[in-house]
């Protein structure tokens, strides 16, 4: 605020950071502390914390590597920031200027003196946060401040490697572990108002995240659990194998005179001709052809009798691991059952209400951050970091609806509910001149050519039916009348 009082030179030293940086000296190679899951049980990772479990499933298995990709995918769309004067709450041209120039700042490198340039973009930062919120429901940021407390990069962190300490308020405090010996108790305070954390569906009185896919791991462990025993049973007795009978007595008579009368010799004998048989076989080539004395019979080995029929099984867990996983079967490559058209349209929209759930935090977060950065310029305004609304259809296809909206904006500053600035930056335009007429409450819009909605968006499609209810669109008019 303009008014305001600067915070602290201290907090300027304050820097997140993941604790295995802190170990490593200037010069030294940093190191990787994630450790390779691959062609290992998944009784390994069913060792791990939850989250942490999370996490490397996420790496490692394919089914919820799709899920959250395709949350973060979704989510991550453009974006709008808006500023409001702080006393009157009114949409502030001033405000939204600043905070579009911040975030060109934080996503533009300026000065090219000092090397290498560790500032991540905004998108970049974007995508890191949804990306913790999926895993965990939570993420965290700082703003880092110059030596001038003015905002110059955002760093991100993760939630579940923070500690939370008491205030003795009845409040607490995120802290992050450090083996440094600065840290008091082995631990870095982040008490400080430049640290932003934000996370969904906490339950009332607690302060731990617990993370949103979290119900997924004990179907995901059952599931994975039997891919892996049909695997070997597949293994085992699924293929044909190639079997070579050796008779002993027709090979035996083809041994020299010494060979057949000693025992020891026999038997030595007839290893040495089952090794040979081995290696011939197993470097067979599928071109090569297989030729042998009558000594040795070549089959194939067929497995018969009952076999246990795993398909009704593997449809069942399929269902129980993409509802655990919050997210539609088609999504991770899953057929489930068979639906119609309008059911699948139905889950889609389903789908993406949940991702549009899920970007709250970043939202609160992101706006915290401008907010703050925006009132260190001295700007007595605060931010509003929004996603646009989540549309499957091309651009060309949604023109229309795009026409209606722009419509009603019009009609709201023609009315005198909106003002030019705001009426601009809702349509997506620059702002207007300042010496061109006011036109909020002009009512240059009196005699509004109506659209007719049907044509636009007809309610005869799969999944306009599937959510149309049975009355009619005619106010008193139902079935049956």
């Amino acid at each position: 605020m303009a008014n305001s009082k600067p915070i602290s030179r201290k907090l300027s030293k304050v820097r997140v950071t993941e604790p295995t940086y802190g170990a490593v000296n200037l010069g030294d190679t940093i190191p990787n502390p994630d450790r390779s899951y691959l062609n290992t049980s998944i009784d390994v990772v069913r060792s791990l914390e939850n989250t942490k479990a999370l996490r490397v499933l996420a790496r490692i298995n394919g089914m919820v590597s799709t899920t959250v990709q395709n949350y973060v995918s979704l989510a991550c769309n453009n974006y709008r920031v808006s500023g409001y004067d702080a006393n009157t709450h009114e949409f502030s041209r001033e405000g939204t200027h600043v905070a579009r120039t911040l975030l060109e700042r934080l996503d533009t490198l300026t000065d090219y003196t000092k090397g290498y340039a560790n500032k991540n973009s905004v998108t970049s930062i974007i995508e890191t946060l949804m990306l913790e919120v999926t895993l965990t429901s939570g993420a965290g940021a700082e703003l880092v401040l110059n030596k001038n407390h003015l905002p110059e990069r955002i760093v991100t962190f993760a939630l579940d490697d923070v500690t939370w300490v008491s205030d003795g308020k009845g409040g607490h405090y995120p802290a992050q572990p450090s083996t440094s010996k600065k840290a008091e108790n082995g631990l870095i305070s982040l008490n400080h108002p430049t640290i932003f954390t934000a996370s969904s569906y906490i339950e009332a009185g607690r302060i731990h995240l617990r993370p949103m896919l979290e119900s997924s791991l004990n179907i995901l462990y059952i599931y994975l659990d039997f891919i892996e025993d049909m695997s070997r049973a597949l293994s085992r007795s699924g293929h044909n194998r190639l079997i070579a009978k050796i008779k002993s007595e027709d090979a035996l008579q083809q041994a020299p005179e010494e060979v057949r009368n000693d025992v020891d010799k026999s038997l030595e004998y007839l290893n040495k001709l089952k090794e040979m048989v081995e290696k011939t076989l197993n470097n067979l080539e599928p071109e090569d052809a297989l030729v042998t004395f009558d000594n040795v019979d070549i089959d194939n080995l067929k497995t018969e009798g009952e076999k246990s029929d795993y398909k009704d099984i593997l449809e069942s867990l399929n269902g129980m691991v993409a509802t655990a996983l919050k997210t539609m079967p088609s999504v991770i490559g899953m057929r489930v059952g068979k639906g119609s058209q309008s059911m699948s349209n139905t889950e889609t929209l389903v789908h993406l209400k949940s991702v549009q759930a899920a970007r709250k935090p970043v939202e609160t977060i992101m706006s915290r951050v401008l907010t703050l950065a925006s009132r260190l310029h001295g700007s007595n305004t605060y931010v509003k970091f929004k996603f646009e609304p989540i549309d499957l259809r091309p651009d060309n296809e949604i023109a229309a609806s795009k026409s209606i909206i722009h419509s009603n904006i019009l009609d709201d500053l023609s009315l005198g509910f909106i003002s030019d600035d705001e009426a601009a930056h809702l349509l997506g335009r620059g702002f207007r001149d300042p010496s061109l007429p006011k036109l909020s409450g002009t009512m240059f819009r009196h005699q509004r050519i109506e659209v007719d909605a049907t044509k636009v968006s007809p309610n005869n499609g799969a999944q306009e039916k599937a959510l149309t209810g049975d009355q009619s669109s005619t106010p008193g008019v139902g079935k049956g009348n």
